[in-house]
């Protein structure tokens, strides 16, 4: 469960939340630009901190505004 996301100054964003899995999880972010085809952008093999409750990534230049998930390595 994600409950906050914080905007770092150095580019990258930190994800606050319960749950993340210490290995292994994927960060999701919405395409940037119109027409995208509703596949998410993705950062895969991401680890947590601070106990499965902090991630830290740059987003790829492709991500755009809107939605991030989480998805920890053991989940559908």
């Amino acid at each position: 469960r994600i409950t906050g996301v914080t905007v770092n100054g150095n580019g990258t964003i930190t994800i606050s939340g319960t749950n993340f899995s210490s290995t292994g999880n994927q960060v999701w972010f919405t395409q940037a630009g119109q027409g995208g085809t509703g596949t998410p952008v993705q950062i895969t093999n991401v680890t947590s901190s601070a106990g499965g409750t902090s991630i830290t990534v740059t987003p790829p230049a492709n991500a755009g505004p809107g939605d991030v998930l989480v998805r920890n390595n053991g989940t559908g």
